[in-house]
């Protein structure tokens, strides 16, 4: 079983610190940048790189050090249930023609369980 453990280093380093001579590399965690822990408490917070973890080869990032040491003490805790958004979070997801936004809305609508809104599609209804 995988265990957590403290990381040091600015954002880019991360990924690969300690692991140079091995030539490996961490992913992000699904989480991104949100601290899980606060998440659990259904609240929506940003990590900070001086309060990282690695667990099973992903990287986390934590709001302070007490959320950090409660993760590395026992983070099945924080990853048993998919990462949910507190349920008053709007997401808009814009961009260029092509650029992925309705494939990206619609993974975010099966992770989350979020409504797509297609203002588009809805603008161009109303205009035939």
């Amino acid at each position: 079983m995988p265990q957590a453990k403290k990381l040091e280093g600015n954002e880019k380093e991360l990924l690969t610190v300690g692991l140079e001579e091995k030539k490996l590399v961490r992913k992000w965690s699904q989480w991104g940048i949100v601290d899980p822990v606060e998440l659990l408490r259904s609240r929506l917070v940003s990590g900070k790189s001086e309060f990282a973890a690695e667990y099973a080869g992903r990287v986390f990032l934590f709001e302070n050090e007490k959320n950090q040491a409660d993760f590395i003490l026992e983070p099945r805790k924080y990853l048993t249930k998919r990462p949910r958004l507190p349920p008053t979070f709007n997401i808009v997801v814009n961009g260029p023609r092509k650029s992925g936004k309705k494939s990206l809305a619609h993974q975010l609508s099966q992770i989350y369980g979020v409504r797509v809104v297609d203002i588009a599609e809805i603008v161009s209804r109303k205009l035939l």
